[in-house]
């Protein structure tokens, strides 16, 4: 079994200036349709595909392959579980993210017979260890809608099987919404089977959402978030983790004042468990 981990897609903290212009946030608004091409990606089964993406975009890649047994870290699946790369950008109404993931949305949850379900995308401002608002994909239990965002803390989670690579649990990596506070209502499409993604082949499904950037409230603002946060998606097992880190945007959404790029904190792409 093969495993190769294609390298993420960073702009160094150092760089200011031009080339950090349009890096937080695009005036386009995106079609939420499961189709990436409006991303400016476009697979054609080489490496680069992950990364052919339009300014303004930012993204964590993380595609590998092997048997049902590989380990991809914190646990096992191969490319039934392997959670590949994430995407996203706003404007000044919604905030934009784009997964892709070999795990099937299909798959039915049954941990007594090894098989774990989707889960639901967590964010985490300030970097604190809590978990402040979740994106539904799926209609859980409690009322948890499909396509909505709810204000959440902790208490609201269901978490992994893993407390590090390959080590059973307590889990602090959250994997699906057991209750929370409605914030808004999102846009949400999976789409079907696709192949032909990266070099490393296997079966991939695409997850991509919409969500009113009102509904953060005071964590976000004109220019976009003005505290670090990360997104999180995991399947109910967490045995694979993308973890995306945006910067706090200190440049303003393309046609509003100037362009100006003023004390941009970096950009760093995190991943795994807290410490």
């Amino acid at each position: 079994m093969s495993k190769r981990i294609v390298p993420l897609r960073i702009v160094p903290s150092a760089l200011f200036g031009a080339a950090l212009l349009g890096a937080c946030a695009t005036s386009q608004a995106i079609t939420v349709d499961g189709n990436l091409a409006d991303w400016g990606l476009s697979f054609s089964g080489s490496a680069s595909d992950w990364f052919t993406t339009k300014p303004g975009v930012l993204s964590v890649v993380e595609d590998q392959s092997g048997g049902r047994g590989a380990f991809l870290n914190p646990g096992w699946g191969g490319q039934a579980y392997d959670a590949e790369a994430m995407y996203m950008t706003w404007n000044t109404s919604h905030l934009y993210v784009a997964m892709v993931t070999g795990h099937n949305p299909a798959t039915i949850n049954n941990p007594a017979g090894n098989s774990y379900g989707r889960g639901d995308f967590a964010f985490d401002f300030n970097l604190d260890g809590s978990w402040d608002f979740g994106f539904a994909t799926a209609n859980r239990t409690g009322g948890i809608a499909q396509g909505s965002l709810y204000q959440t803390t902790n208490a609201n989670w269901a978490y992994g099987l893993w407390s590090g690579p390959g080590v059973q649990g307590p889990s602090t990596d959250a994997v699906a919404l057991t209750g929370g506070t409605l914030a808004a209502t999102g846009s949400l499409v999976i789409s079907g089977l696709q192949t032909n993604m990266g070099a490393l082949g296997g079966n991939h499904w695409i997850y991509e959402l919409a969500i009113p950037v009102s509904a953060f409230g005071v964590l976000w603002d004109a220019q976009g978030p003005n505290k670090a946060f990360d997104l999180t998606w995991t399947m109910l097992c967490a045995n694979d983790i993308l973890r995306l880190d945006p910067p706090v945007s200190s440049v303003p959404v393309p046609g509003t004042a100037g362009l100006a790029l003023v004390g941009l904190a970096g950009l760093g792409l995190r991943r795994r468990h807290r410490g």
